[in-house]
């Protein structure tokens, strides 16, 4: 005989299943969702990663004591020292020509600006040792303009001035197509605005252009010096001397174990580094931003 309690009613089957495929339902859009969400910072993740494992491998295998003895070789110290000379005088040439060409192509309609600007793109594409022959045809010692030059004393083969014009030519489109960027982004009603109140280009390009457009002229100048940094193959064939560092570097490739090779990649990574610190805490604490603005209320103030 059954006793006298009374248990819960036990759900139907068929209701502890379809409350069981709701649950797995909402587990799987919510799954799904998570998924979505984290799917572009995995991808951003991964590609990190794969650019970073070279340099992390580089840091816990290379000895950082026999990096420092690496300075200690006049011929490294030498090399070092042009590149740093080079690279800085290029990307100053650069972005004082390229800015200007940037606003030229970001503002202006005039006949042949598509093949201006394919010009500007050209040397991204053209391989490096062809850009070098197309540079020796023009400033080599039997080149179209150096025939001319040389008689006054102005060389360009094996000489540091044939490495920064190396350097101008395949880093250039980098501050321009930065600037262009930056300057087709910048609302044209501010230096309308000033125009009418008496300002010329000029002073547009400076007081309002050029400051608006300082973070991404930074960047394009940034990568500019980085391209410079690391030019090899035209600088191979117009001036292969005095040595740069890419270029020292390829030449005592093969002739030294690996093992010592890393030093000298160290270097060039910290130094790198380096640059990228220093563009960084301009950009942060605004020292460029703070100068061209002193520089234009120079330029603005009523008695000038």
């Amino acid at each position: 005989m059954a006793d006298g309690s009374v248990g819960a009613p036990a759900l139907p089957p068929a209701s502890g299943i379809r409350r069981g495929v709701s649950i797995l339902a909402r587990l799987a859009c919510a799954l799904r969702r998570g998924a979505r969400n984290l799917s572009i910072p995995l991808a951003g993740l991964v590609f990190a990663a794969f650019v970073a494992l070279p340099l992390l491998t580089l840091f816990v295998r290379d000895p950082w004591s026999q990096t420092l003895s690496v300075l200690g070789n006049p011929i490294v110290k030498s090399a070092v020292e042009v590149s740093l000379i080079s690279t800085s005088v290029a990307t100053g040439l650069t972005a004082i020509f390229g800015v200007p060409l940037g606003y030229l192509l970001a503002r202006y309609r005039f006949p042949g600006k598509a093949i201006v600007t394919g010009l500007v793109y050209f040397p991204l594409v053209l391989p490096p040792l062809v850009a070098g022959i197309l540079l020796e045809l023009v400033w080599g010692q039997s080149g179209t303009i150096e025939q001319f030059l040389e008689p006054r004393g102005l060389l360009f083969v094996d000489e540091l001035s044939g490495i920064v014009l190396c350097q101008i030519f395949v880093s250039s489109p980098f501050i321009v197509v930065a600037a262009r960027s930056a300057f087709e982004r910048l609302d044209q009603d501010l230096e309308e605005a000033a125009r009418t109140m008496g300002a010329d280009t000029l002073r547009v390009f400076w007081s309002i252009a050029v400051p608006l457009s300082l973070r991404s002229i930074m960047a394009g100048i940034t990568l500019s010096w980085m391209r410079s940094f690391g030019e090899f193959g035209a600088t191979s064939i117009v001036a292969y001397h005095p040595f740069s560092f890419p270029i020292y570097v390829s030449e005592v490739f093969g002739t030294i174990p690996f093992a010592q090779m890393l030093p000298l990649a160290l270097l060039a990574v910290v130094m790198c580094a380096v640059v990228l610190t220093i563009a960084a805490a301009l950009e942060r604490v605004g020292v460029v931003g703070l100068i061209i603005g002193r520089l234009t209320a120079r330029r603005t103030s009523p008695s000038s």
